[in-house]
């Protein structure tokens, strides 16, 4: 088990890497650990920490990455950062390499998944939308017909005798 000052990021206090925790926790598969350090969004501490990871290390990273991604959908957009970073810093020997292709292939197929099914809410949510408002007028017109009536129904004039 990791101490709470293992995850803490390495290097001076002006640089933040994680790298050392980082390589560490893939190296043992240590998945919490692996979730806390991803959790960061400092984009300096994911850049430094990227660019101190071998080329090797960075694909086992995007293969985790891409694995929970898959399994919890709701972290691609908290994992972007450190996707782009990987990518940007590893391009070359992701697309060499078998593995980095099948992971990259992987990768790209969820986010076209999860690009059409954004496709189909905003079509869906454009439909809602449209019944509400729909529903919005004809309540609207249902409560000033029903103020006619109520004002028709009343005598204009009244006579006292």
């Amino acid at each position: 088990m990791m101490t709470k000052d293992a995850a803490q990021p390495a290097g001076s206090a002006g640089e933040r890497s994680f790298s050392l925790s980082l390589t560490q926790a893939l190296l043992t598969a240590d998945k919490p650990l692996l979730e806390k350090l991803l959790q960061t969004t400092d984009t300096h501490a994911i850049e430094t920490t990227v660019g101190d990871l071998p080329p090797p290390l960075a694909l086992s990273l995007l293969e985790f990455i891409c694995a929970n991604v898959i399994k919890v959908p709701n972290q691609l957009y908290g994992r972007e950062g450190w996707i782009n970073t990987l990518l940007r810093h590893n391009c070359a020997f992701f697309s060499q390499n078998m593995r980095g292709r099948a992971a990259l292939l992987k990768l790209n197929k969820h986010i076209k998944q999860r690009l059409s099914a954004n496709q189909a809410l905003l079509r869906l949510k454009g439909k809602v939308d449209t019944v509400v408002y729909l529903s919005s007028l004809a309540y609207r017109k249902r409560q000033r017909e029903a103020i006619e009536r109520k004002n028709a129904s009343e005598p204009l004039i009244t006579y006292d005798d």
